[in-house]
């Protein structure tokens, strides 16, 4: 990082190199890891925190030893690493495969004491930090699963305006989640909530959306998202789009957009209670509006 006054970190999940065939296995491991480190150097990045379901113990020993042999971790310049342990980081599959989680504890012990003995990479079932954004320190937090972070992967500004039990969403904080394969960042009333999406393939995409992406986030003056399609034709069309929010007044606030899609009911497919919530908050917020309007009347 060349600049103190930021910190920027390359985002990606649900790498699930597992889906692809043995044989290009092994090719796909080295295209992620160059990938990863790819946009950590054009973005000036020295951290990469990764979302959750990200493969096997050998997955894991691909993206972050450079050279087993030296025990050299965390390739390329990398200054830290934080893993989210999401579900398949875990899960026994019928085939014999296991998350690279569990089978570092059941047969690969020598991996999770080497990530710890380098003393640069993280991993749980939630990450945690602060950033600092206009001079203030806000929480970072990232889970696998939306809905463990108390927001689901279609949750609008709206919803959360509406709904009592994203309380906890009136502190600001920057959350990040993964497991859903849907990359979207907004505001739920003071927090900035991003989904990252997948680097291996988003679900639920209309045309326009990118099939697999990565983002990077940047932390300053104010919080600034890059979204990466990773399979553009041209370098030049790679940034899908740019978000920028400021921390003011207690929360955040979007200030630029360079949206490609920008409503997430042109991003994405969406479930039947997406649209059920989305009408009751929006008759909730008419009946409030209508009862602050005869409370002025009355005062009047």
């Amino acid at each position: 990082m060349t600049d103190d006054a930021y910190r920027t970190i390359v985002l990606a999940s649900d790498l699930h190199p597992g889906e692809e065939e043995d044989k290009r296995r092994e090719s796909l491991r080295e295209t992620i890891r160059n990938s990863l480190s790819w946009y950590a150097d054009r973005y000036d990045a020295d951290e990469v925190w990764l979302g959750g379901d990200i493969g096997e113990v050998e997955d894991v020993k691909a993206w972050l030893v450079e050279d087993e042999h030296e025990d050299a971790f965390l390739p390329y310049g990398f200054e830290q690493v934080s893993i989210a342990i999401g579900d398949g980081d875990v899960e026994q599959s019928g085939d014999g495969r296991t998350g690279w989680y569990n089978g570092a504890t059941d047969r690969d012990s020598d991996l999770l004491h080497d990530l710890d003995r380098s003393g640069r990479v993280a991993y749980g079932k939630e990450i945690t930090s602060y950033g600092n954004v206009g001079g203030q320190s806000v929480p970072i937090r990232m889970k696998h699963d939306p809905k463990d972070l108390n927001v689901d992967w279609y949750t609008t500004p709206r919803q959360a305006e509406v709904w009592g039990d994203h309380h906890e969403l009136d502190d600001p904080q920057i959350l990040l989640y993964g497991h859903t394969h849907t990359p979207y960042a907004r505001v739920l009333r003071n927090s900035l909530v991003i989904g990252v999406g997948s680097r291996f393939k988003n679900y639920h995409a209309r045309d326009g959306m990118p099939d697999r992406s990565l983002q990077v986030l940047r932390m300053g003056e104010d919080v600034e998202l890059y979204h990466i399609d990773l399979d553009a034709d041209d370098p030049e069309a790679e940034l899908f789009e740019y978000q920028r929010f400021s921390l003011e007044d207690g929360g955040f606030t979007e200030k630029e957009t360079d949206h490609q899609v920008p409503d997430i009911e042109q991003r994405f497919v969406l479930p039947q209670k997406y649209y059920n919530l989305q009408e009751e908050a929006e008759q909730l917020i008419s009946e409030i509006e209508r009862e602050q309007e005869e409370l002025m009347v009355v005062a009047d």
